[in-house]
């Protein structure tokens, strides 16, 4: 038989050894629950510092949408200055060639001027919080930038879940559109040229205006470009457009004739049409400018078919000062003036005269009803020069 005080000890050690075990168990599940609690506060911060790092380099590749007090967006990062995606993210840092560059001649720039990213020393900007490389396809399509996040797999669930940055076409490039105009009259047959970046280098493109007037670029980066017109002549431009949508329409007083009219102008309704075939041409004009000027020299341009240039010119005549041709000259010719004809300002009393022939020999006549034309005077001054334009009326045989 068992003492008494013996039963009493067992019976009280198996009730303690239940308890402990009991006590291991709940602290065995609490602390598991704390480390996951824990992990998963870790995990959902570099997930957010991820994903914000991520931003921060979508910003440096194309920009964002500031705008300045004229309403206009001025940063378009990388992108915007080389007219490409980097190579790899480490290039937003790397100084890369060809360095940035501002040409004068259109007002432009292209070329790296970075760093795009302000980053501390030693910072690995190509890595995410985990300390993974991204995922960064410049070349795909759509080219994206991507994270596998704390698994660092494909796919996953919660903080191992992907996050992922496109940059698709119409965030980069843009379809250029516009239409050139003289006044309300649509010019075809005009060559525009546009200027951008290719590759960091400053590179032209040009579009030839259709039968109504219209043109259109392709795949331009989003950024300040640059726009003239060439040819026929005269030139016009170049003009600074800030291009900033996948449909960018070029505003009407890019590409108009009257808008490109500096402080010359011509009298609305004192243009007419004379002589035996009305290929006497005249207008008025007036000196907008708050000065006495007189002209140096004079280009003199026209446009009889809207698609060519034809015949040639004869006489020019400003303020009954006549200056006369022999050989006649060609459409865009530049010559010096030699009266002594002077514009008074703001007063609306000069005339001018044109006059044609059908023929190099000086013989032969044109109709030049509903034609385009364009005196460009350069002046004795430091004044820049003017272009005056008008559009004949339209009578008869036009």
């Amino acid at each position: 038989m068992v003492p008494v005080a013996m039963r009493k000890c067992t019976k009280a050690s198996g009730v303690t050894l239940v308890e402990l075990v009991l006590v291991i168990i709940l602290l065995s599940v609490l602390g598991t629950v704390v480390i996951s609690t824990v992990g998963d506060s870790g995990d959902a911060a570099r997930y957010e510092e991820t994903r914000r790092r991520m931003e921060e380099l979508r910003r440096a590749i194309l920009g964002d949408d500031t705008r300045d007090p004229e309403g206009k967006r001025q940063n378009f990062g990388y992108h915007g200055d080389l007219g490409q995606l980097p190579s790899k993210l480490t290039d937003l840092i790397t100084p890369q060639a060809p360095a940035w560059s501002y040409n004068s001649t259109y007002g432009v720039a292209s070329g790296w001027r970075g760093p795009y990213l302000k980053t501390q020393q030693g910072a690995q900007i190509d890595k995410d919080v985990w300390g993974k490389s991204f995922d960064y396809q410049p070349k795909a399509n759509p080219p994206f930038l991507r994270s596998l996040g704390s698994d660092g797999v494909a796919g996953g669930v919660l903080y191992g879940q992907d996050l992922q940055i496109n940059f698709p076409t119409n965030e980069r490039l843009s379809t250029v559109r516009g239409i050139v105009t003289a006044g309300d009259l649509r010019l075809a047959g005009r060559t525009v040229e546009i200027r951008y970046p290719v590759a960091g280098v400053l590179t032209m493109t040009s579009a030839v205006t259709d039968a109504n007037g219209s043109l259109s670029f392709p795949n331009i980066p989003f950024g300040v470009r640059a726009l003239n017109v060439t040819n026929p002549p005269p030139a016009m431009g170049p003009k600074q457009i800030v291009v900033d949508s996948s449909d960018y329409l070029i505003p009407n007083s890019m590409l108009n004739y009257h808008a490109a009219a500096e402080s010359m102008s011509w009298i609305p309704g004192s243009d007419e049409v004379g002589g035996i075939d009305e290929n006497w041409v005249f207008v008025g004009i007036k000196n907008d400018h708050s000065s006495i000027l007189q002209a140096k020299q004079v280009t003199v341009t026209w446009d009889r078919t809207a698609t060519a240039t034809e015949g040639y010119l004869t006489r020019f005549s400003v303020g009954g000062e006549i200056q006369a041709f022999n050989p006649p000259i060609v459409s865009g010719t530049t010559f010096p003036v030699n009266a002594t004809q002077i514009f008074l300002p703001n007063t609306p009393v000069t005339s001018l005269e044109l006059r044609f022939s059908k023929n190099a020999n000086g013989t032969g006549e044109l109709n030049y009803n509903g034609c385009n034309f364009w005196v460009t005077f350069q002046w004795t001054t430091n004044v820049p020069n003017d272009t005056v334009f008008w559009n004949t009326p339209c009578k008869g045989n036009c």
